[in-house]
């Protein structure tokens, strides 16, 4: 049993035993249809989520999520290609119209892989110049401060109650800086992780296009051939027409000699029979 992601994603396969008719090609075309507009709506929440990179909105939950989205998104894309590739094949055996139906929606496929394309593109690079920590300026100032501590605490071995208590709090300000270094680090090093491992899913739009733009040859050069046999069926039956035609006119033509003809026997019939009658008489 296939889950769905957080978008909704479910299989986009069709079945391996698609028959490619008009049943299957219609549900397949649905399918696909579906997947795309699903793709196109998470693309839209990723251009929102991007917006907040670098603000105060910022932090690994956010990175985390943005990641998570993509990582579905690559999948819905995967499977949609899938489909795509089935919806092709089916449209094969089909009219003229279905092929046109496919080209359509490999158009609008390929145009949501672009826009995809660009904000995987802007994702890692907003992730890559937005790093997000603490300014350093702060981690300096404070560093001072404890350098100059430890100076006055060798200057100094006998303290008072006052100057003992502030040297407990310069140790718990250096206490305090040290761990936010160390967390700047591992923030630094997972935000670092998070881009490697982007730029490692990061779809290759490139491949996609070259699939889609092969199922869409395939189609054109089916199309070229309807449309070359319906324009020769076309000469056929215009050349059937003219043939029709001159037979009709030779119809006609021997219609007005047999025409003539008989009036020609008739007439001599009635000379002869006028002859005869006279003669007789």
């Amino acid at each position: 049993m296939e889950g769905r992601g957080e978008f909704g994603y479910g299989s986009t396969g069709a079945r391996s035993d698609q028959g490619g008719g008009p049943g299957d090609f219609a549900t397949l075309m649905n399918m696909c249809s579906s997947s795309i507009f699903k793709i196109n709506s998470s693309i839209s929440l990723l251009e929102k989520a991007i917006r907040q990179i670098g603000t105060p909105s910022d932090n690994n939950i956010l990175r985390g999520k943005i990641q998570q989205m993509l990582t579905q998104t690559n999948t819905a894309i995967s499977q949609t290609k899938q489909c795509m590739s089935q919806l092709g094949h089916a449209a094969k055996t089909l009219e003229k119209q279905k092929k046109i139906q496919f080209e359509r929606i490999a158009n609008d496929f390929h145009d949501t892989v672009q826009r995809y394309g660009s904000v995987q593109k802007r994702v890692a690079n907003k992730m890559r110049s937005s790093p997000s920590v603490r300014p350093q300026s702060q981690s300096q100032g404070t560093m001072g401060f404890g350098e100059q501590g430890n100076d006055y605490d060798q200057k100094t071995p006998l303290l008072s109650e006052e100057e003992e208590e502030k040297r407990r709090q310069m140790q718990i300000q250096m206490q305090q800086q040290d761990s936010a270094i160390d967390y700047d680090l591992t923030l630094i090093q997972e935000r670092e992780e998070q881009i490697r491992q982007i730029e490692a899913t990061m779809l290759d739009v490139n491949e996609i296009f070259k699939d889609l733009s092969m199922m869409v040859s395939e189609q054109g050069d089916m199309i070229d051939s309807i449309e070359a046999n319906v324009d020769r069926a076309g000469d056929n039956v215009e050349e059937g027409g003219k043939q029709l035609a001159t037979a009709s006119k030779y119809q006609k033509k021997a219609r007005r000699k047999m025409c003539c003809i008989f009036c020609i026997v008739a007439t001599v019939a009635i000379i002869v029979i006028v002859v005869l009658v006279v003669v007789l008489k």
